[in-house]
């Protein structure tokens, strides 16, 4: 035999074995066989929760449906799970925007998947602990809008949703997708995503009026990306935006309005070798600041670096209560206040919190400490703060140029600009974009 043909057929036979596994639609008012096989005849709502298949994609059209429910397919090694909000050409985690084109409409794709959940305490999507490896992608969506997001969970109530979201299972990656609580008006635990499984990620997602927007008990969480409009906090319901414990990784994120409590803080055990970085943290309107321990819980081995504080009453990493919990190993770095206060940290009697090259802008009443490379500037700093634009305008010159250089991946700013774009590392979520291209709104 030839030997080219030998190699050929060799090649064919070693190469790597597509992974993707059939495609299955749903769509509300569909009136074919509702087995969702094809547009024509998919499934009218969510099917029941161990229908869905390992390998396989699920393409969801726009529309308002009732809670998706149970998503508990037993878990088959690594093997994932997709369900895809389909749009006309936009493709996401699944492997195409919609799917088969036979029987496809563009009114399909256009619009939201909203989810509604239709009784008190049921969660309009629940993976249950050790029903693990899902992605469930919106495909479009970011920002403080939450109409932009191709998946929408709202209420046919405004009391009912306490539980919009739970993570249970390991390994469940969300995109796109917003939730809103009804807030305090009804003063019951609210929990936006509520998580016990490891590995949970979250990327360009959105919660708003929860008592609790996150909280992810299991470890690894990452949230990136993402935006925290508020949260709400009272006597008998504690409030922040997020609360984790092991390993989170916080990038990239905006979080606004921190209310009652600090933004986020650990939940019933130490936050240990956390990593924030690239975050705007706007409006922290009480002395616990930023990240704080509670009760004993204390922050533990935690790196704050590239970040941006502005309008925050206390200091962006308070890692225990005073007299209380044990936070050590903690550093805060390259990170830029405006309108806030010059504490910057409290050690809370523990072990010594390592920071320098920070910077200050307008900063309250207060010294700031002692430390390596901090610079103090007066005037707004940024491009447009007025309009969400924290991007360093060209004034700010106690920012720019004044940093102290990380590893990777903290090499990247919010917008993707690698670090330095000029002579040094920029203080802040921002890198000053020499060419003026990072401006932009």
């Amino acid at each position: 035999m030839n030997r080219i043909v030998v190699f050929v057929c060799l090649s064919l036979l070693l190469a790597p074995v597509s992974g993707f596994g059939a495609d299955h639609y749903i769509r509300i008012g569909a009136a074919g066989t509702n087995d969702g096989s094809s547009w024509v005849n998919a499934w009218s709502a969510f099917p029941s929760g161990t229908t869905y298949i390992r390998g396989d994609e699920y393409y969801v059209a726009s529309g308002t449906y009732l809670a998706g429910g149970s998503f508990s397919t037993d878990t088959s090694g690594t093997t994932t799970i997709k369900i895809c909000k389909a749009t006309i050409a936009t493709v996401g985690s699944c492997s195409t925007a919609h799917g088969s084109e036979t029987g496809w409409s563009d009114a399909y794709g256009t619009g939201q998947t909203i989810i509604q959940i239709p009784v008190t305490d049921q969660a309009a999507m629940f993976f249950p602990a050790t029903k693990d490896y899902w992605i469930v992608d919106g495909v479009v969506g970011s920002g403080g809008n939450p109409a932009t997001y191709g998946f929408y969970i709202t209420a046919l109530d405004t009391n009912l949703p306490r539980y919009p979201l739970l993570t249970h299972g390991s390994h469940i990656t969300i995109k796109h997708l917003a939730i809103t609580c009804p807030g305090s008006f009804y003063d019951q635990e609210q929990l936006g995503n509520y998580g016990v499984g490891s590995n949970t990620s979250l990327s360009y997602f959105y919660a708003d009026n929860c008592q609790v927007n996150v909280m992810h008990i299991g470890a690894n969480s990452v949230i990136e990306n993402s935006y925290f409009a508020t949260h709400w906090s009272s006597p008998s319901h504690h409030g922040v935006h997020a609360e984790m414990i092991s390993s989170p990784l916080f990038r990239n994120n905006v979080m606004a309005n921190c209310g009652g409590g600090p933004c986020i803080e650990p939940n019933g055990a130490n936050l240990t070798n956390g990593t924030f970085y690239n975050n705007v943290f706007i409006g922290c309107t009480t002395p616990n600041g930023v990240l704080k321990g509670t009760a004993s819980d204390s922050i533990i081995g935690t790196v704050m670096s590239n970040n941006t504080v502005v309008n925050c009453a206390g200091p962006i990493l308070y890692q225990n209560n005073e007299g209380l919990g044990a936070g050590s190993g903690n550093t805060v770095i390259n990170n830029l206040f405006y309108n806030s206060s010059p504490q910057l940290i409290n050690e809370g009697g523990a072990g010594a919190i390592a920071h320098s090259y920070n910077s200050l802008y307008d900063h309250t009443a207060g010294s700031p400490p002692a430390e390596t490379g901090i610079q103090i500037g007066s005037g707004n700093p940024f491009v447009n703060s007025a309009g969400g634009n924290f991007r360093l305008a060209v004034t700010a010159n106690k920012a720019i140029d004044l940093g102290l250089s990380l590893s990777p991946p903290y090499n990247i700013d919010a917008d993707g600009l690698s670090r330095p774009q000029g002579s040094a590392w920029d203080i802040g979520a921002y890198e000053f974009d020499q060419g003026g291209a990072g401006q932009s709104p």
